[in-house]
């Protein structure tokens, strides 16, 4: 495909397109979601209201996860254009696309799964590394917004979240920021540093608040940077589940709120971070 005969407003509608798309179905399916749960608890269920708030904060994030599998499955063969077909429009059924990438992917990964484990070390200690660091910031009682959202991702019971935040976030949003506008922006600007940058930034605008915007940025362009140079789009999924996972389960724990711990825990994970990054820049890695 010859990006070159594209105008700039042609390019940024091709890049911009999709993710808009994604965001506004995901969220219609999303208040539609909460529309239906509230009909059937006040119908079905005894307290009806009382049960839904009771447990807003589990239906909140299971909404949430729905939606924005929902919303991906509308822009499913933007996404296999870009990953699997090389930027060439699927003529297809997705799901054949889908099932040979898979397969090939499968076959070429099966005997170096150990040349992960340095991108997973990396990815999920600046993870840790930047919330020990919010910890000891008390960024929460300085951004309201990051409070109440940080209070309900972390008020549901462990399988949802280990679902939510492991499987469906990591996919679904890895498949929009790194599948989608990473690849569009890259192959429309023909470097790679300005695409990170743009879908880092968007990344991070797109959460909403100051705190978890700066580190979905930091993280964006990480995760980025592990794209591109794994060449692998299981590479950023499967470090952004570790970052997610980690994260999750050390919150319910209440490590982050200890000040204590938080300065040795933000001083080891970030050098073990850096230090995963130096062994991936100086490796050779076999694409």
């Amino acid at each position: 495909m010859n990006e070159g005969r594209k105008t700039t407003l042609e390019m940024a509608a091709d890049v911009c397109l999709p993710v808009a798309l994604y965001y506004v179905v995901s969220n219609i399916a999303l208040y539609l979601l909460n529309l239906a749960v509230q009909f059937i608890a006040e119908r079905f269920f005894a307290g009806g209201l009382t049960w839904v708030l009771d447990n807003a904060s589990a239906i909140q994030v299971a909404d949430n996860a729905v939606a924005m599998c929902i919303g991906f499955y509308v822009v499913r063969r933007q996404f296999l254009a870009e990953t699997a077909a090389g930027g060439e429009p699927v003529l297809v059924a997705p799901r054949r696309v889908a099932a040979g990438w898979l397969r090939e992917g499968m076959k070429q990964r099966k005997n170096d799964w150990h040349r992960f484990i340095l991108p997973l070390i990396s990815g999920a200690g600046a993870a840790l590394a930047l919330n020990f660091a919010a910890g000891l910031l008390d960024a929460a009682s300085h951004d309201a917004v990051y409070d109440q959202v940080a209070g309900t991702q972390y008020a549901v019971p462990v399988w949802l979240g280990l679902i939510a935040y492991g499987i469906v976030s990591p996919i679904v949003e890895e498949g929009i920021f790194r599948g989608i506008l990473y690849r569009k922006c890259r192959r429309c600007l023909g470097s790679a540093f300005p695409a990170a940058l743009i879908s880092a930034l968007l990344f991070g605008f797109l959460h909403g608040n100051v705190v978890q915007g700066v580190y979905g940025f930091l993280m964006g362009l990480m995760l980025a940077w592990l794209y591109e140079r794994y060449d692998s789009f299981l590479v950023p999924v499967l470090v952004h589940t570790a970052s997610n996972v980690s994260v999750f389960l050390l919150s319910l724990a209440g490590v982050f709120a200890s000040t204590k711990s938080a300065v040795t825990g933000c001083c080891i994970c970030a050098f073990l971070s850096i230090f995963s990054m130096m062994f991936i820049i100086k490796s050779k890695i076999t694409k």
